[in-house]
């Protein structure tokens, strides 16, 4: 590589830090340039934010280049979810027969600790209010216009990363490339978001140990705990039609809403009316595109190749992935970053297609079926498998987050064992004990099946 040119990322949020990182690591001069200002000045409260859960693949990621114990320092931990039904009543239910967990963290708190990471490491220079204006893909040439200013500088590249989420300004110059496809769609649903403080003495009002969740079809209601006792919670609403956010416009509208549909959380909010009004809702996006990259010159990582919606909490953990993968790939190619783009795109984007997928399912199992009886026992009865059969039998959902799985390997294995797991919960007596024969029997086969597939 030229010692004169840098690598550039474009963003600094979650990907763009870790990915730096990484880069810097190998000895490559790296400089990002974020549209928004310093995070750590201010978190710029009024922007909606969900809280970001980290997984065995985010964590990974980030033990790599040693971030890992500074972020789980500032994480709280999840082992399961609660689930409040609308009489009040609270169901437990354990993400994993092993201990497994989820760590919860605010995305300001997250993005804070990642610059400061970041910018600590030799080689790595971060440049704030500084929105990407204009890319040169074949010649690797960047514009970027100081926000504060209104200066325009040309960085000349030796690569350029586009980390710049969702929205990203690196992907619509691609977009303007011939035979590049990419899609975007919206659920009906939007999100704004609240907060549950701690009680005076900073116990926490809910069980930190778990994610809270108040499923009402369409609508929900969740809460995710932080290392300081606060909630931050997700108020999920349509934007359309009754009990949505084109309805709900007055203070008595907002108050009647919640005590017919979350009665138990209505206390548990302070100036619940005046955090629902604080901000408008966001929306909720699932974006795919292809290809990733242009050439040897330009790739997209993160929410900028592969937005998803936030169900499965999957968001930051596959943008880690990305980074951990794309390290791996330049080891394997030997310094060919044609070779690096084209290999890293083949492993990932048919596993983030499939993610993608998982992602709108399990914002349905999250909304209305985590408290339906047949869901419910058959999670039950997954669960004993789990436990009595490790060797055999791991549910979709532990695949996803506790293992580095492909995607799109997990969701394989998941649906051959699928079969077995219907014909199992019909098993007279099963209730009692899943230490049956014939019940490893139905396991083994559809392990062998997935093994062959």
């Amino acid at each position: 590589m030229s010692k004169r040119d840098p690598l550039v990322i474009v963003g600094a949020g979650l990907a763009g830090c870790v990915l730096a990182t990484y880069l810097a690591r190998r000895g490559y001069p790296v400089e990002v340039f974020e549209r928004h200002g310093d995070p750590r000045d201010a978190h710029l409260a009024t922007r909606p934010s969900l809280n970001i859960t980290l997984c065995k693949r985010g964590i990974s990621a980030l033990e790599r280049i040693g971030a890992q114990e500074i972020v789980l320092r500032a994480a709280a931990i999840a082992y399961g979810r609660k689930v409040h039904a609308l009489d009040g009543a609270v169901a437990y239910q354990p993400y994993s027969n092993t201990g497994d967990a989820l760590f919860s963290i605010s995305r300001a708190a997250l993005n804070d600790v990642l610059v400061s990471y970041a910018e600590a490491q030799p080689g790595i220079r971060i440049h704030f209010n500084r929105r990407c204006a204009q890319v040169d893909l074949a010649a690797g040439v960047a514009h970027f216009e100081d926000t504060t200013t209104g200066a325009t500088n040309v960085v000349q590249a030796e690569r350029i990363f586009g980390a710049d989420g969702a929205y990203s300004s690196v992907r619509q110059h691609l977009q303007k490339t011939e035979r590049f496809n990419y899609s975007q769609q919206y659920l009906d649903q939007g999100y704004t978001t609240m907060k549950i403080p701690p009680l005076a003495d900073g116990r926490p009002v809910l069980d930190a140990g778990a994610i809270h969740i108040w499923p009402r079809g369409q609508r929900m209601f969740i809460g995710f705990p932080d290392r300081e006792g606060t909630f931050n919670c997700s108020l999920l609403l349509p934007y359309r039609g009754a009990h949505s956010f084109e309805t709900l416009r007055t203070e008595e509208n907002v108050l009647q809403f919640f005590q017919e549909l979350f009665p138990d959380a209505v206390s548990l909010v302070p100036g619940l009316v005046e955090q629902f009004f604080a901000r408008p809702p966001n929306s909720l996006v699932t974006i795919r595109c292809n290809p990733w990259s242009y050439g040897d010159k330009v790739l997209l990582v993160g929410d900028a190749a592969h937005a998803l919606l936030p169900s499965y909490g999957q968001g930051a953990n596959a943008a880690f992935e990305d980074c951990r993968i794309l390290d791996q790939c330049i080891d394997e190619c030997g310094g060919d970053w044609r070779a690096v783009f084209r290999e890293f795109e083949q492993r990932r984007r048919p596993s983030l297609n499939v993610l993608a997928d998982l992602c709108v399912e399990h914002f349905v199992e999250l909304t209305e079926h985590v408290a339906d009886p047949k869901f419910l026992r058959r999670r039950e009865v997954e669960r004993r498998l789990e436990e009595v059969y490790p060797d055999l039998y791991q549910p979709l959902y532990s695949m996803v987050s506790f293992t580095s799985r492909p995607y799109a390997e997990a969701l394989r294995i998941s649906q051959l064992q699928s079969a077995a797991i219907d014909e199992i919960v019909l098993i007279e007596g099963i209730e009692r004990s899943v230490d049956r024969p014939e019940v490893r029997r139905l396991l083994s086969q559809s392990l062998r099946g997935a093994g062959a597939a």
